[in-house]
This record gives C-alpha cells, structure tokens and sequence, in this order.
C-alpha cells in the first residue's frame, strides 16, 4: 500500500476500461430482475467495484559462476558469460462487493452478500483486456444464479 505519485489520491482507471466495466455489469444486474436507483433512492444493495495491478519485478544474476571457471558440456569460459537481467510483468484485477444496505443498523459493518474477482486486468492490448474482463463478470453472475431478483 503507497502512493507512487506522493499526492495522497488513489489512481483511476481510464474512463473507457471503467465504463466497459460498469456497463457489464449493469447489464447483469438487469438481466437478474435487479433495478439501477440512485443513493437516495433506498436501494437494498450497494455495489462497490475496485481495481487493482501490481508490477512484479524480477532481476536475475548468475552468482554461482561468478570468479570461477565451469568446464563441462559447453566446454570452458570465464566467469560473468551468463549476464544479469531484469524482467517483469504487470498483473491487474477486479474485484465486486455486493453489501447489504436495506437492514443497515447505524454504527454497524454492512454484510458482503456476494463478491466476485476477475484476474487479466493489465496483461495485453485494449480491446483483449475488455473483453476478457467483460467475459468474466458475464461468467461470475451466470455462477451465481441466486442473485435473480
């Protein structure tokens, strides 16, 4: 948990790859017999929805033959002939919470009645991210049958 920009705000995703998401799964919650009200409204449920990526770094340094000569398969050569390298991916996530609000107690925690996580947030072009995303939130309502209102 930081702030890589130091400005104390969290970080949003673009607006094309949120509205994508949120249309999903407005599309879902519609299919299901659910209703869209507004906040003031008295909704029964709250859907909170968050992404998340995370870059993995990995760097690599052949210690083992380093100061030493390795005769063998591949014959003989000096130390260093494996040069260290850096590499890395970056991996991103949705997550969905559906909370109970229509029995909320003031002073109280709401109840997560459902969740859901997608994996393939960060990992390929645009268009592949969308529709891997899309496709997953499609898959977690048509796993959860009991949300049909």
């Amino acid at each position: 948990l930081n702030d890589p920009d130091g400005d104390g705000k969290p970080q949003f995703l673009s607006a094309a790859s949120s509205k994508a998401i949120l249309d999903q799964i407005k599309q879902n919650m519609t299919a299901n017999g659910w209703q869209l009200v507004g906040k003031n409204n008295n909704p029964d449920v709250l859907l909170l929805v968050s992404a998340m990526t995370t870059t993995n770094i990995y760097y690599y340094y052949d210690w083992w033959y380093w100061d030493w000569w390795y005769g063998g398969w591949y014959g003989w050569y000096y130390p260093g002939y494996y040069p260290p390298y850096v590499t890395g991916y970056r991996s991103g996530s949705v997550l969905g919470q559906m909370v109970d609000i229509k029995g909320k107690v003031n002073g109280e925690n709401l109840p997560v009645v459902w969740n859901f996580i997608i994996n393939g947030l960060a990992e390929g072009g645009t268009a592949s991210i969308t529709s891997r995303v899309q496709g997953g939130i499609n898959k977690a309502y048509s796993q959860s049958p009991y949300l049909k209102h």
